[in-house]
């Protein structure tokens, strides 16, 4: 009997040590509100046309920096952004949004808009929603809602929908 609830205390006692670090990590990858803050302070470039680096911006200004693996994996954030008759995509490593031409495997998500969209919203973060409500530019869902809940995308799709 004594060997029983020591054991259990063992088992406890690990589950709490393991607890502890699996919630130190995650925090880790989650941006904190002062380094988003900071992003969104820095001074964007206007665009006046479509190039390939205006990607970049577009995607920081709907937030896909805040974008993370799941608790307990290291499956990264993958956009696929289709613009006009160009692919690109964007992994979100460390809170790093890196962009690549072309198509991506395994994407969460797919972003349809035009250059003279993508140009308006990377120049006003305001306009990215009018642009989405209009049907100016839309968002595709492929990966699984939960995937999406744990990498952060559905608060990023609600505000661009709603």
């Amino acid at each position: 009997m004594r060997r029983k609830k020591i054991l259990l205390i063992a088992i406890i006692i690990l589950a709490l040590i393991i607890s502890v670090f699996i919630i130190s990590n995650y925090q880790k990858n989650v941006p904190s509100k002062k380094n988003i803050a900071q992003q969104s302070k820095t001074s964007l470039p206007k665009f006046s046309e479509f190039n390939d680096s205006l990607i970049y911006y577009l995607l920081l200004n709907i937030n896909a920096g805040q974008l993370h693996p799941p608790l307990l994996s290291s499956d990264a954030p993958k956009i696929e952004i289709n613009v006009e008759d160009s692919l690109y995509n964007a992994k979100i490593i460390d809170n790093k949004i890196k962009i690549e031409i072309g198509s991506i495997e395994e994407k969460d998500i797919i972003i349809h808009t035009t250059k003279e969209e993508a140009v308006k919203m990377a120049n006003n973060k305001n306009y990215i929603k009018n642009s989405f409500a209009d049907g100016l530019s839309s968002i595709e869902l492929v990966a699984s809602k939960p995937t999406l809940y744990l990498k952060g995308y559905l608060k990023i799709y609600d505000e661009l929908a709603n």
